[in-house]
């Protein structure tokens, strides 16, 4: 079905077909689609419209506008189809994608080319294979026919790293010991600096780790699943003659996404502020307050919740996030595949921000055992004090051209709010100051509540949960309460 929009393009601009039976025809496959994998609300196939060409002028055309308009009035969930926003898109384009992300029911997604494609650019693929982009289920960002499957083959929680360094190995939630973390503990270093570095070099080990099975699964693959459905649909494939595990992909590079990211960041700044820098207390005092998830420790609490957080505008937690993170990617990118790829960062949350957080003692951040994690790169709702204007800038403080996998956000409004022209405002700011993918919700937390109590007079209410889109009384109820308990923007 794919394949067919090229040539209906071509129809349209030939006059063999009318826009009404190009529109009908659309509506005829998306129906088709849906009724294949209907029940499946975290099935992610998905139809990226708009972009760039390869000289650079915008790909915008009629069955641009179409299929987002079929996706929005069939209040479907299969296909998504998400927008990309070319640097040089006309105010048409703009205003269609804000009326796209109001009054779509959290469906939209939208992408800014050149941020995402400067990136790319940057982590050595060619301009012209860079504009053809897409979003491989989520927003997994890949070439379009150049790219093997292992684009996202696990997911790993970034603050659990973090809580173990600090711990020596115990998981605050269970008392289990994990021996294979190297972690001498927070409490035998002197200096926030080599905790740091020790920290980073095991997150290192780890990943690589991660990396050298993915090498062994992609040479298995070539034996014993060779996908060759798959492969015949990727051009340099076809080309050489060969699998995508033999050497065949242009791009043989492995994904996973790094959870909870900013989570991990705002837990190493406060240990650096807090112990280190300010002398607030001292590592055992701190740990000791983590084991005991803050009973008997509010003051301290109180004083950890105080030290400034990504999310508030705030420059130097800002800059460390930014390191942070650019480390993390870092050690992702310097991992060559074995067939020449490069290790990439996905970074979005999934359904997995309660699962991970459930995963979590109390964090030195302030937060309280099983708090879900943040979603992509967004600063975590209890992060984001200062509005969204403060929690966009502490956002595209990042370095977004580290991030060649793709980096989600979720901005999600009051109801009351979000108005076309203010989600306009909103999500062009972040995009021109550098972010790459931007979602959220708008729908009144008020009518959430009432479909929790009461899910049969709701089954078509559909939430964005972070990459996806759902049916609200679908969900878990985890992940329920997670969306309900997030923050909604209003000023």
């Amino acid at each position: 079905d794919y394949y067919l929009w090229p040539y209906l393009e071509r129809d349209l601009a030939k006059g063999i077909c009318t826009m009404e039976e190009a529109r009908e025809l659309i509506d005829e496959l998306f129906i088709r689609i849906n009724e294949r994998v209907w029940k499946y609300d975290g099935w992610g196939e998905s139809i990226v419209v708009g972009g760039t060409n390869p000289n650079g002028t915008s790909s915008i055309n009629p069955l641009s506008y179409m299929m987002i308009q079929s996706f929005t009035e069939l209040e479907i969930i299969h296909p998504a189809v998400y927008a990309r926003i070319p640097e040089n898109s006309t105010q048409e384009w703009i205003d269609f994608c804000a009326e796209f992300m109001v009054g779509s029911q959290n469906r939209a997604q939208l992408l800014y080319d050149k941020t995402i494609i400067d990136a790319l650019c940057k982590n050595g693929v060619p301009y012209e294979d860079a504009v053809e982009y897409y979003c491989g289920g989520c927003m997994e960002i890949g070439i379009q026919g150049k790219t093997n499957n292992y684009l996202f083959n696990a997911w790993h929680n970034m603050a659990k790293m973090v809580e173990f360094a600090v711990t020596g190995g115990l998981s605050l939630p269970d008392g289990k010991v994990l021996t294979a973390f190297r972690s001498k503990g927070l409490e035998n270093y002197d200096a926030f600096d080599d905790f740091y570095t020790d920290f980073i070099q095991e997150v290192r080990r780890i990943l690589n780790m991660f990396f050298k099975a993915q090498d062994i699964y992609s040479e298995e693959a070539d034996k014993a699943y060779p996908r060759y459905l798959l492969t015949s649909m990727i051009d340099d494939c076809l080309r050489l003659g060969k699998n995508m595990h033999s050497g065949g992909v242009r791009y043989a590079d492995y994904g996973s996404l790094p959870i909870g990211l900013p989570d991990a960041a705002d837990y190493l700044f406060a240990i650096k502020k807090a112990v280190y820098d300010e002398k607030i207390c001292t590592a055992k005092e701190l740990v000791d307050a983590l084991k005991a998830n803050f009973e008997g420790y509010a003051f301290l609490r109180k004083q950890l919740l105080a030290i400034p957080k990504f999310g508030q505008n705030n420059p130097e937690a800002d800059a460390f996030a930014n390191q942070y993170m650019s480390d993390v990617s870092d050690i992702y990118t310097s991992y060559v595949t074995r067939f020449g790829g490069r290790g990439k960062m996905v970074i979005f949350t999934f359904n997995w921000a309660p699962v991970a957080g459930s995963q979590l003692g109390a964090t030195a951040s302030g937060k309280l055992a099983g708090t879900p994690v943040a979603h992509g790169v967004t600063p975590h709702s209890a992060s984001m004090t200062k509005g969204i204007t403060a929690a966009i800038n502490s956002c595209n403080a990042l370095d977004f051209t580290k991030f060649n996998g793709g980096a989600s956000t979720m901005w999600d409004l009051d109801s009351a709010w979000a108005t076309p022209a203010i989600v306009k405002s909103l999500f062009m700011t972040f995009f021109q100051q550098g972010g790459q993918i931007f979602q959220g919700n708008t729908t009144d937390v008020k009518e959430l509540l009432d479909a929790q109590a009461h899910p049969e007079d709701y089954p078509n209410l559909i939430v964005r949960v972070g990459g996806f889109s759902a049916r609200f009384v679908t969900l878990r109820k985890a992940v329920q309460d997670e969306i309900i308990g997030r923050i909604r923007h209003n000023r």
